[in-house]
C-alpha cells in the first residue's frame, strides 16, 4: 500500500499530527522513513490501528496515484519518441555518410576525367602541328610566280587596243538517238489535213 506523510495520515484517519507523534511513542503506530528523510505511515498501518479511514485522504492518495501513472505514463512515451528519433537520425546520419562518399567517387570520377580531356587536348594539338594543309603543299611545292609590269609595259599597252579573239562558230549539235526516235513520232501524231 502508498505510503503517506504525517498530514495526509492525520486527514485519513481523522486525528491530528501530534496525536501521530504521540501515538507513535508510545508504540501504537510505526512510522516509516521515505528516502528523503522524512516521516511516512503506511495505508495498511492506519488500517490497522483505526479501523476505517476517511475520505479524503485517500482520494488525495488515488489522486496523486493517477497523476504519477499519467507522468510516468507521458514520461514512457517520451522516452520511447526519442528512442525513435535517434534510431532516426542515426539512419540519417548513415545516408548522409552514403551520400557524402558518392559525392566524392564522383569528384574524384569528374576530375580524372577532366586530366584525360586536358591530355587529349594536347596531344591532339601537337599531331595537327605535324600534318601539313593543302594549303603549305602548294606553297612548299610550287612557287607562286607573280607577273611585274614595267613602266614602259603599262604605257605601250594602254596605246595600243585591245584585240578580242575570234572565237569558232559552235558546231551544230548532234543529235541523240532519243530526240531522233521522237522527231518522226511528232509528225504521226499531228497530220495535217487537206481542205
Amino acid at each position: 500500500m502508498p505510503l503517506l506523510n504525517l498530514s495526509q495520515a492525520a486527514r485519513a484517519a481523522g486525528v491530528s499530527r501530534s496525536q501521530l507523534y504521540r501515538m507513535n511513542e508510545a508504540g501504537r503506530i510505526s512510522f516509516t522513513q521515505r528516502p528523503n528523510g522524512q516521516p511516512a505511515i503506511d495505508t495498511s498501518e492506519l488500517l490497522r490501528v483505526f479501523g476505517e479511514l476517511q475520505s479524503t485522504g485517500e482520494n488525495d492518495t488515488s489522486n496523486n496515484q493517477g497523476q504519477n501513472s499519467a507522468r510516468q505514463a507521458g514520461q514512457q512515451e517520451t522516452v520511447r519518441t526519442v528512442l525513435e528519433l535517434q534510431a532516426e537520425n542515426r539512419r540519417l546520419v548513415e545516408v548522409l555518410e552514403l551520400t557524402r562518399r558518392m559525392l566524392q567517387t564522383a569528384e574524384e570520377r569528374l576530375h580524372q576525367a577532366d586530366e584525360r580531356l586536358a591530355k587529349a587536348d594536347a596531344e591532339r594539338a601537337q599531331l595537327m602541328l605535324l600534318i601539313p594543309t593543302p594549303a603549305s603543299r602548294q606553297i612548299a611545292h610550287q612557287p607562286v610566280k607573280v607577273a611585274r609590269r614595267t613602266p614602259a609595259k603599262k604605257a605601250a599597252a594602254k596605246k595600243t587596243p585591245r584585240r578580242v579573239a575570234a572565237t569558232p562558230a559552235k558546231a551544230p549539235a548532234k543529235k541523240t538517238i532519243k530526240a531522233l526516235a521522237k522527231a518522226p513520232a511528232a509528225k504521226k501524231a499531228a497530220p495535217k489535213r487537206r481542205a
